[in-house]
């Protein structure tokens, strides 16, 4: 169970590479240390002219980290596999976690992904103008440096807040197009992201920046998580907005006991169909992602029978099961309910029992609370069940056996 939270809030101003890592300088990283890497990126891509610096400004008053890098590039782009090469490269000369080095590579491959898709030109081969620029990755890997720093990644769940994208239009390397671009939608499509336009025409969320979201938060919520505040972190984005303080905050803080889940109710009442359906449908959903989908039989409107169907989801899955349920129903409406569910973590492990002096292997989920201390356990029903058949005991016995059996050997574990 981790026992923090990073709160990264970009429903004001919106998300980039660097405002992000400002973010994270700003709760406490060595700024020495990130300049070193700052070093080892330019060496590596053979970039000579440039200057980094980090200085605390305002935006609309509101203070702020702010990062600067100058970068004067001899190359208009570089391909995908240069890019690659590269990060590997840094990556084997600044120590950083295994955990960092996943989250950088996670980061930059989904980038790369993402614009050989849009251009129809293979991952190795891409032209990289803007995404292939220094400040890309510095972006990614100083930023795995100061979570790493922070002992984040073993220690935090990452969820964003719905997330500013900006409107207008922007000018770059393929000429011009509409707000957000379009790397920045491929990146956040699919992973749950709640999105609005924000409050000024302008690039809120750059793709860096959705590729760093992308490849880190465990979810989205549209409301401040529970959790304990320890530490604020503000980082400056380079332009000045005239409604809004261009600023990204993310929140550092201790996760409560259990773990809250955001989630979705879809319920809906049905009255005209047969228990077969009922079933199928019961089955469809559960194995299309539902983490729970339950009937509960009524009374109705002219005392008719109804049953009210209820499945549990998360955000990623909300409109595929309602259309789901819609498609295989008939029902002309389903209620969609926000709420949330506590955790406690649970695992699956593997028991030895003696029964009847025959040895046998018993599945057995087992539930533990924030420390790790188990609140709870209960055997495989199916495990159990072939146990009563193969020694012809009876099951409530057997259950009993295997429960001690269990008991006895959790100190294990």
């Amino acid at each position: 169970m981790k026992n923090k939270i990073l709160y990264i809030d970009c429903s004001l101003a919106g998300i980039s590479g660097d405002a992000f890592l400002s973010s994270l300088i700003d709760l406490g990283v060595d700024e020495e240390r990130i300049k070193q890497a700052v070093d080892v990126i330019a060496q590596e891509l053979k970039v000579k002219n440039y200057n980094f610096s980090l200085q605390d400004v305002l935006r609309k008053e509101f203070r702020a980290k702010y990062l600067e890098l100058e970068v004067k590039e001899d190359k208009a782009y570089r391909e995908g596999k240069e890019l690659k090469k590269g990060l590997e490269s840094i990556l084997n000369n600044l120590k950083l976690s295994d955990r960092a080095k996943e989250y950088s590579r996670r980061a930059l491959n989904q980038l790369v992904e993402v614009e050989a898709n849009l251009h129809r030109e293979s991952l190795e081969e891409v032209h990289l103008h803007e995404a292939g620029s220094m400040d890309t990755l510095v972006d990614i890997i100083c930023s795995a440096l100061a979570l790493d720093a922070l002992n984040l990644f073993e220690e935090a769940l990452f969820v964003s807040s719905p997330v500013a994208l900006g409107s207008g239009f922007l000018e770059f390397s393929h000429g011009k197009v509409s707000l957000p671009a379009p790397a920045t939608l491929e990146l956040l499509r699919g992973k749950g992201f709640l999105v609005h336009g924000g409050f000024v025409k302008e690039e809120l969320t750059t793709p860096t920046g959705a590729a760093i979201l992308g490849s880190l938060v465990n979810y989205c919520t549209d409301t401040f998580p529970k959790m304990k505040i320890d530490k604020i972190g503000y980082g400056a984005g380079k332009r000045e907005f005239e409604n809004i303080p261009n600023i990204l905050r993310v929140v550092l803080g201790g996760n409560y006991n259990l773990f809250e889940e955001p989630l979705y109710i879809l319920e809906t009442n049905l009255d005209d169909v047969t228990g077969e359906l009922l079933g199928y449908l019961i089955d469809k959903l559960m194995k299309e992602g539902a983490k729970d989908v339950n009937v509960i039989p009524m009374v109705g409107k002219k005392s008719r029978t109804v049953n009210m169907l209820r499945a549990l989801c998360d955000s990623k899955d909300l409109e595929r099961l309602t259309g789901i349920i819609f498609k295989e129903s008939g029902t002309l409406g389903v209620r969609v309910i926000p709420c949330s569910r506590y955790l406690l973590r649970r695992e699956i492990l593997k028991f030895r029992v003696k029964v009847k002096g025959k040895d046998f292997e018993v599945n057995a989920k087992i539930a533990r609370d924030k420390f790790g201390d188990v609140t709870g356990f209960k055997a495989e029903f199916d495990d159990v069940s072939k146990i009563a058949e193969a020694t012809d005991l009876p099951l409530k016995d057997v259950y009993n056996i295997v429960n001690r059996e269990i008991e006895k050997n959790l100190k294990r574990y």
